[in-house]
């Protein structure tokens, strides 16, 4: 029991330094995302492109040597797309408010 629960612990310390990352790692791209999001609103394109969303999502899924993780992953990078597209859109409605 004692030893199976210190592997537990183990493992939870390494998830939360991948957490730790993934945190960096999320600010980075919400960060990139506002520079697309400036992009767009100065040339008045729309947030969402769904030619480059596949093209997203099927670059990172090829690369992926896990296939049973694919289905999981394409649904991680999706989810990570709406969110981004999300963050734009919000910075886009808060742009449209300073005016």
């Amino acid at each position: 029991g004692e030893v199976f629960m210190r592997e537990l612990n183990e493992i939870r310390v390494d998830i939360n330094k991948i957490d730790e990352e993934m945190r960096e790692l999320f600010i980075k791209r919400m960060q990139l995302a506002s520079e697309i999001a400036a992009y767009k609103i100065e040339h008045e394109l729309p947030i969402t492109d769904p030619k480059r969303e596949e093209e997203v999502i099927e670059k990172n899924l090829s690369t992926l040597k896990d296939y049973t993780l694919s289905r999981h992953y394409a649904d991680f990078i999706k989810a990570t797309i709406e969110i981004s597209k999300n963050y734009q859109r919000a910075l886009l409605s808060d742009s449209k408010a300073d005016v």
